[in-house]
C-alpha cells in the first residue's frame, strides 16, 4: 500500500509520492476536517477545511483558506 494521507503524513512523504506519480502539489486540491490533515493542506495550492475541527478551523483562518461548513452529512461533521 502506498498510500501517502493518514495520520502519520509527514511533509517528506507527501513531497515524495507527489513527485513519484508526477503531481504537482501547487496544483492540487484537498478537503480536511481533522487538524491532521493541515498537514496535507498547506502542500496543496487549493486547500479547503470542511467542518473542520475547532484546531483546523483556527490553521485555516490563519492562513486564509478557504472553510465550507455544514458540508458534511451529521455523521461525518466534526466537533
Amino acid at each position: 500500500d502506498e498510500g501517502a494521507v493518514g495520520p502519520e503524513l509527514s511533509p517528506s512523504a507527501l513531497t515524495s509520492f507527489a513527485e513519484r506519480h508526477g503531481l504537482d502539489l501547487r496544483a492540487s486540491a484537498a478537503y480536511g476536517a481533522s487538524a491532521a490533515d493541515a498537514i496535507l493542506l498547506s502542500h496543496v495550492g487549493h486547500p479547503c477545511a470542511l467542518d473542520p475541527a475547532a484546531a483546523l478551523a483556527r490553521v485555516a483562518r490563519s492562513f486564509g483558506w478557504p472553510i465550507g461548513r455544514g458540508v458534511l452529512a451529521p455523521a461525518e461533521a466534526r466537533p
